[in-house]
């Protein structure tokens, strides 16, 4: 007599011989075999989060099966990246490497055409880290508070650099000057590169910028950095001191993420989060991307869609500066 079998009777009863985590790998691959998968960038080729997509890419497609394929879509601060990943199917095959100016723009743009916490499925973080206030080697502030004794005494005299108006580099300087209770002169600039570089030559009093871009200037003696915006030092950067050092509750931070269009079915979900967990902890990864300022970082689906939402809710009081 022919009994049938299920599967599940025959992943149980090898659970006992120790195969079960290769039938679940077969498994987690046949999900993606002869797929080929788009891994959106918001930003150019080159670009920081467009480094991170190159190095995690190929671990995804050998731990998942399929083709994993970056592809930058640079343009409107995000926008154009988002937008496409949002409306595209559901099935695992178009992803998007997240920033966390995602939360700036649902906070201040009321017209964007998609909804952050309605139109995405999170998956993980992948990385996090702070901005460095900075100036210049030759600066007489040697000091984040003397720096804002120096707004104090000047005041509309002092000038700071971000990376354009409704960047997260404006609003991390704006929180920290209200925290202060000092104002400064916004001078916004297109990118990071001549913002950085008028930085250093004192065209503008100060400026804020990830490790990775300003480390090589600080160690030179070209710039000098003040103070981390994370809450806890910096580990990369460890004798720096932090913002809330000077102002006590002052944290902020940044991330890259791993999202897909709402809706993505769990066990697609799953299979992304354990690869990309297992990536970020692999040695190399991991010195690539401290060498460019970045903390490798991961969590649970719920736990990052958490950070987004406490995010918007970070920068929703500044709203007003945008509109």
């Amino acid at each position: 007599m022919t009994r049938k079998v299920s599967r599940r009777t025959i992943i149980a009863g090898l659970g006992a011989t120790g195969l079960a985590p290769l039938v679940a790998r077969a498994d987690t691959k046949s999900m993606f075999a002869g797929k080929a998968v788009r891994l959106v960038v918001e930003y150019q080729a080159g670009s920081p989060p467009d480094l991170v997509g190159r190095l995690i890419a190929p671990r995804l497609a050998d731990m998942l099966g399929g083709t994993f394929i970056v592809d930058p879509r640079p343009g409107a601060g995000g926008r154009i990246a988002a937008q496409v990943v949002a409306g595209a199917p559901a099935d695992g095959t178009t992803l998007l490497l997240m920033t966390a100016s995602q939360t700036v723009i649902a906070m201040t743009d009321p017209d964007v055409r998609y909804n952050l916490l309605k139109d995405f499925q999170f998956v993980s973080m992948v990385a996090e880290y702070p901005f460095f206030v900075f100036t210049s080697g030759k600066s007489e502030y040697k000091m984040l508070a003397a720096l804002l004794d120096g707004a104090r005494r000047k005041p509309g005299k002092i000038t700071y650099a971000s990376s354009g108006v409704g960047t997260t580099t404006h609003l991390a300087m704006e929180m920290l000057l209200k925290q202060a209770g000092v104002t400064m002169v916004q001078a916004p600039y297109p990118g990071g590169p001549q913002m950085i570089a008028d930085a250093e030559n004192g065209v503008v009093d100060c400026s804020l910028a990830n490790l990775g871009a300003v480390k090589g200037l600080a160690e030179a003696g070209d710039v000098r950095l003040l103070a981390a915006t994370s809450k806890e030092r910096d580990p990369l950067a460890p004798t720096i001191p932090t913002v809330a050092e000077t102002l006590p509750g002052y944290d902020v931070t940044t991330w890259i993420a791993l999202a897909a269009p709402a809706g993505m079915p769990a066990q697609i979900v799953d299979a992304l989060n354990v690869a990309a967990r297992k990536a970020m902890a692999e040695p190399e990864i991991r010195e690539r991307l401290t060498s460019v300022g970045f903390s490798p970082a991961t969590n649970t689906p719920d736990e990052m869609r958490a950070r987004v939402a406490a995010d918007i809710a970070k920068w929703s009081p500044f709203g007003t500066l945008l509109r």
